[in-house]
């Protein structure tokens, strides 16, 4: 069944097509459910797929650069005051 807006269901059936429209309410919120579970299921594998990527990404990248550059003396201003 195609997903339906709310706005597809009459706020105020008639008494009549109540059942009816009961049905559709229920099925099209079922069909909504299932679809928002999908959805987080497959959200869920790719948060899995991009961390697993990242933690790859940066093993390799620790084997290639092993030693990170830390700042060399002399490049960064001095934090004591030059008045004495």
């Amino acid at each position: 069944m195609p997903l339906r807006a709310a706005a597809d269901f009459p706020p105020t059936p008639e008494p009549e097509a109540l059942e009816a429209t009961y049905r559709d309410c229920r099925a099209a919120l079922v069909s909504a459910n299932r679809s928002r579970g999908a959805l987080k299921a497959l959200s869920e594998r790719r948060g899995v797929v991009i961390t697993k990527l990242q933690r790859e990404l940066a093993e390799s990248w620790r084997r290639i650069w092993p030693m990170r550059p830390g700042p060399r003396r002399g490049s960064m201003p001095s934090t004591q005051s030059s008045a004495a």
